[in-house]
């Protein structure tokens, strides 16, 4: 179910890059143990706000993880 379908808030850039970039639990697994500073010390309601971490920087961040990954 999509964000929006539940009327959550969240940033449509940021929901697209995590569909787009995400695809499986595998890649989650990329991720999840390596978390950026500005995400390791983030309160979970601060998860997903642009402020704290762009989507162009979680597009970033994303992208060399699955790199250095390779």
């Amino acid at each position: 179910q999509n964000l929006s379908h539940r009327q959550l808030p969240h940033n449509q850039q940021m929901a697209q890059i995590l569909v787009e970039e995400i695809q499986s639990a595998a890649d989650l697994e990329l991720l999840i143990d390596h978390l950026p500073d500005e995400l390791e010390s983030a309160d979970d309601s601060e998860l997903g706000n642009p402020q704290l971490m762009s989507p162009e920087a979680v597009q970033a961040w994303i992208r060399h993880r699955k790199q250095a990954s390779i």
